[in-house]
């Protein structure tokens, strides 16, 4: 500076002060150079200094300081675009984003391809947490210099953060980033890839492509053993929260319930979403009391959350809570407004929560067993929205589990003519096949979806189950034991009866053995017939036939035979026959002593519902002893009463029935009509999804008329047990007592019986 003032004497105060800034600048005293300036008027600086002072005061954060001296040179040198970025810059510094990036938009027009420019917008993004910003900016930095591995970063987490998960990592793949860098954009892959394994797939012959890519990508991302894993790491955690995701969507429940087992075992706090794969694992496990647990803290920390509040309607069914059940989805409906409109917005929408909350409702009316309610609402939906699959489908599940299973079969056909890849109505139609006998047709449904959906999947597990029931051996026995306070019928009787029948061969056979038990005790002596078979049944979907062959031995006289047939018409309509010689069910008290009867009979029944049906029978049995029986029976059945856990049916029912001989050993009035009303109640009592206990009591009372003796009344009572102990096991277990006159005498019976099913 003593130079400067030797050779140039009249350099002026102002001059030296800022050569002194200047010197100032280059040393970085900041501070010190913006206090020298602030006694200088701006005229006075030259457009160098004014612009390190103004370069200054952005890096102190005084960005009003800064503002002014880029003002004042924008206007000293308005052809240069430097001082107009700047100025941009320092209004994103203020946080003034809107009027930055007006400034930067004018700029664009003139200077599209300025690097400058284009990291000014890129500094605007990110400060605003714009990733469609830092995308454009630093896609168009990338292609002026595509060696920049930095920039190339910039612009794969914008990518990434923006869904374009495969952009990001063809950057990953091309530049190969940092692992600090590169780990994100993995994690943000495999996230995408979980959620679009939540949506429908693109393949629906491949619906678990995008959730096993999210697997494989999780798996890259996180390069460790899921068992031990450090959830503490939150990196890895969120890898931990997005798998849980994928294995729900994947049916591999237990894994997201280890997950959650070891989140819980640091005290780490779940979020919602992954919250919500538990409840579902839990569901899927069979165990909704904890499901029930986790629906409920997410209700706590968010509770409109439609999808947690349905899952919640489930979960209460799944644990027999029917009444708290139905008022919470009838709540959610209500809540659920039929259409949506916004203020910002005229348009008015059809809310589809609404429907699917209804819906539900309906099926819940089913799931408690109210399954002529849960149609009548159904309709109703279907009315309004009648081409809606889903509908359709719901409402022919309903229709077969109330016994038409034509009409449901029909439905989930032009379901599938419409859209063959209609999951639903594929697993509804395998299920009427098997409820029809159609097992040719079922087979090919089953393998079908075998061939793409998982066997973990609930819907095809329980299909798969019914079709291995299906295939399993099976055993049936009733039997009945009683002491009589009278002989008519004897003092002492029993009968047992069992089937074993073989798996099912060539689709529609399955051979049999069969055995009948019958004794009696009377005043002349005790009789005891033992007649076993064999024989052959075909079923399909309009017959079941079987014809047996055998020997009643003991007591009983020679070869045995019988044929029965059943014709299925529709689904109200079935008609039955038996023709048998030396049929069984001549008395045994005729029996023991060489009399032999040979049987015919025909039947028809209608079927209305479920709740109630018709029949009518005719029988005609000639014995040995040349005496002809004749009979006529008639029933109606009628559910009065449905909870889902009671029931109550009434059954009114008469018969007459006339012989042509007297003086027989067996009882056998002249004629006879007999009618009564029973009322049987069920309780359902205990039940845990395959697993069930009813406590069953049955009261009737009647009337029973006998030619030359007269009428009296009748009436009977029994009290059983009815134990589903799993898929494969069922047994029933009672006491009973009825009295009726015979020939003018009043008899009482009290009886042991029981019944078992067995597949094996």
């Amino acid at each position: 500076m003593n130079r400067i003032k030797q050779s140039n004497p009249i350099a002026t105060r102002a001059m030296r002060k800022m050569s002194i800034a200047i010197i100032l600048a280059f040393g970085m005293q900041s501070h010190t150079l913006l206090a020298a300036s602030q006694h200088n008027r701006t005229d006075e600086i030259s457009e160098q200094t004014l612009a390190t002072l103004a370069k200054k005061a952005r890096q102190t954060g005084d960005f009003t300081q800064a503002l002014q001296h880029y003002e004042t040179l924008i206007v000293r040198n308005p052809q240069l675009v430097d001082y107009k970025i700047a100025h941009a810059l320092v209004q994103i510094d203020r946080q003034e984003y809107t009027l930055a990036e007006a400034e930067i938009a004018t700029l664009k027009e003139n200077y599209a391809g300025n690097v400058e420019l284009l990291n000014a917008q890129l500094y605007l993004g990110q400060q605003t947490h714009s990733p469609i910003k830092i995308l454009d900016a630093s896609q168009r930095l990338l292609a002026l210099n595509p060696k920049d591995t930095a920039m190339a970063g910039t612009l794969a987490s914008a990518a990434s953060d923006l869904g374009a998960t495969s952009k990001a990592n063809e950057l990953q793949q091309q530049y190969q980033f940092e692992a600090n860098q590169a780990q994100p954009i993995k994690a943000s892959r495999a996230a995408s890839y979980v959620r679009w394994g939540e949506l429908e797939p693109q393949n629906p012959l491949r619906p678990y492509a995008d959730t096993d890519q999210a697997l494989n990508a999780l798996d890259k991302a996180c390069q460790c053993d899921w068992a031990t894993v450090d959830v503490n790491d939150i990196a890895k955690r969120k890898l931990v929260f997005d798998r849980m995701l994928a294995l729900r969507d994947r049916h591999r429940a237990a894994e997201v319930i280890a997950h959650f087992n070891q989140l819980n075992a640091q005290h780490i706090e779940l979020p919602v979403y992954a919250m919500s794969a538990v409840a579902d694992a839990y569901l899927e496990l069979r165990e909704p009391e904890h499901a029930l647990t986790v629906l409920d803290a997410i209700l706590v920390k968010d509770p409109q959350n439609y999808n947690t509040k349905l899952d919640k309607f489930y979960t209460l069914i799944e644990l027999e809570r029917f009444e708290e059940a139905t008022a919470h989805i009838q709540k959610i409906a209500a809540e659920e407004p039929s259409y949506l409109n916004r203020n910002d917005n005229p348009t008015v929408r059809q809310n589809d929560k609404k429907l699917q909350a209804d819906t539900v409702a309906a099926m819940g009316m089913a799931y408690g067993d109210n399954l002529a309610g849960s149609e009548q609402a159904l309709v109703a939906l279907q009315n309004i929205g009648p081409s809606n699959p889903e509908l359709k489908n719901n409402l022919a599940n309903i229709w077969r589990w109330r016994g038409w299973i034509d009409l449901a079969g029909k439905t989930y056909q032009d379901n599938l003519a419409q859209d063959k890849y209609d999951t639903q109505a594929r697993y509804g139609l395998a299920h009427t096949y098997l409820d029809g006998r159609d097992w040719v047709l079922a087979d090919k449904e089953i393998q079908t979806l075998n061939t793409y959906i998982t066997p973990d999947d609930p819907a095809l597990k329980e299909l798969n189950k019914r079709w291995d029931l299906h295939q399993k051996r099976q055993f049936i026995s009733d039997f009945n034991t009683g002491k009589s306070s009278g002989a008519a019928i004897g003092t002492k009787s029993s009968y047992i009866n069992a089937w074993l029948y073989s798996a099912p061969f060539n689709d529609n056979y399955r051979v049999y053995a069969n055995t009948d038990y019958n004794h009696g005790t009377f005043p002349e002596g005790s009789g005891a017939v033992l007649a076993p078979a064999v024989g052959l049944e075909y079923r399909s979907h309009d017959w079941l036939i079987s014809s047996q062959l055998g020997l009643a031995t003991q007591d009983g006289h020679g070869a045995t035979g019988a044929v029965r047939a059943e014709y299925r018409a529709d689904d109200y309509w079935l008609f039955n026959s038996e023709i048998a010689f030396n049929s069984q069910q001549a008395p045994v008290r005729g029996q023991r002593v060489g009399i032999q009867g040979d049987l015919m009979t025909a039947g028809l029944t209608y079927r209305w519902s479920e709740l109630t049906q018709a029949a009518a029978s005719v029988g005609y049995m000639h014995m040995s002893d040349g005496n002809t029986r004749e009979n006529l029976q008639v029933a109606w059945d009628r559910r009065m009463y449905t909870q889902p856990h009671y029931k109550a049916n009434v059954r009114i029912d008469a018969s007459a029935s006339r012989n042509s001989r007297d003086n027989t050993v067996y009882f056998n009035p002249k004629s006879d009509v007999a009618i009564g009303a029973t009322l049987r109640q069920d309780w359902l009592t205990w039940r845990r999804y395959d697993r069930s206990f009813t406590q069953r009591l049955a009261l009737g009372i009647g009337n029973y008329q006998q030619q030359d003796f007269g009428s009296g009344a009748t009436w009977a009572i029994s009290y059983s047990h009815d134990w589903d102990i799993n898929r494969w096991l069922n047994l029933e277990y009672g006491i009973g007592r009825r009295s009726q006159p015979y020939d003018g005498i009043r008899e009482s019976r009290s009886s042991l019986f029981g019944h078992i099913n067995l597949l094996f």
